[in-house]
């Protein structure tokens, strides 16, 4: 038996935080797109991506304070994210419904707060 979760209408078996990130870089478009406006669209993904990524590698070996304070920044990528690829929708070559429901599904799975 798996037990599944309900993010955004869809439902995904219960995996942990990095499998997620994982999937999300997975579907993010490539930096290579034929059109400037997708290049830069691409770009701008690539680097919240990143910074998120980056802010939650740091929470894992901080703790306290420090740990609630990386989380809700990495928690905002992931929201800048999302709100890119919506307003990005139908303009350029970019999975936008992968990148909302990965998204949302890491922020639903972050801490609110960290013991330490």
């Amino acid at each position: 038996t798996t037990t599944s979760t309900s993010v955004t209408s869809t439902t995904f078996p219960v995996v942990s935080v990095p499998e997620l990130v994982s999937l999300l870089e997975k579907a993010l478009p490539p930096l290579d797109q034929e059109g400037k406006r997708d290049r830069r669209v691409a770009r701008k993904l690539h680097a919240l991506f990143d910074k998120a990524d980056q802010r939650l590698v740091e929470a894992e070996g901080a703790s306290g304070k420090q740990c609630a304070r990386l989380y809700r920044k990495a928690r905002k990528s992931l929201r800048k994210m999302r709100k890119v690829a919506h307003r990005a929708d139908g303009k350029v070559q970019v999975p936008v419904a992968s990148i909302e429901t990965f998204a949302q599904a890491i922020i639903v799975r972050l801490p609110s707060s960290c013991d330490g």
